[in-house]
């Protein structure tokens, strides 16, 4: 066979690329650009931690909100980002980053809104409802939904007065069992 008979069979066959409609799906395990849910985010920076060529930061200057910023021409789509977030707030898109010429198309940036501390007022970034019920369970305890609202202060205080005040009913009750219904001292030991 002759270059010439490939050229004419290969020319006779007609174009083979694909028109821009015509895209490829993508298979299921794609990393394509990262996808950030600002409803489970709670700025705890384990994912600029863990991102090697910081692709991930954070902006906590701002008083009203902590600014998430991804960088995807930094990114090396490794999935370290996915894999440590303990809210499952980020999660790979089954597309791919878009072409531009421009590096502004491939950053996004979220705000991540503080709310005040429900007992002191102190700004926080609460932990997300869907975490609590992966936690403990649908639906959320009573209690720990009322510490959701509360800063890491307010919630150590909290934690601290229910242990006192579980010591000193168990201790109420010991001298209780020592004295008998008349006031004496029952003699034990």
């Amino acid at each position: 066979m002759g270059i010439w008979t490939i050229l004419k069979q290969n020319l006779g066959l007609g174009s083979r690329t694909r028109k821009p409609e015509e895209t490829v799906p993508y298979p299921p395990a794609y990393r394509g650009i990262l996808e950030h849910d600002l409803k489970k985010c709670t700025a705890c920076e384990t994912c600029a931690y863990v991102c090697s060529p910081g692709a991930i930061t954070f902006d906590k200057s701002s008083k009203e909100a902590v600014r998430w910023q991804y960088f995807a021409e930094q990114c090396t789509y490794c999935g370290r980002c996915i894999a440590f977030c303990p809210t499952d707030a980020l999660q790979f898109e089954h597309s791919s980053a878009p072409a531009s010429r421009t590096l502004d198309a491939y950053r996004v940036v979220h705000s991540i809104e503080y709310v005040p501390c429900s007992r002191c007022g102190k700004p926080i970034i609460p932990l997300p409802a869907s975490l609590l019920v992966k936690l403990y369970g649908d639906p959320i305890p009573a209690d720990i939904s009322a510490e959701r609202s509360l800063c890491e202060n307010c919630r150590n205080y909290t934690a601290t007065q229910n242990m006192k005040n579980a010591t000193s009913g168990r201790m109420a009750r010991r001298a209780s069992d020592l004295i008998d219904r008349s006031g004496s001292k029952i003699s034990g030991d």
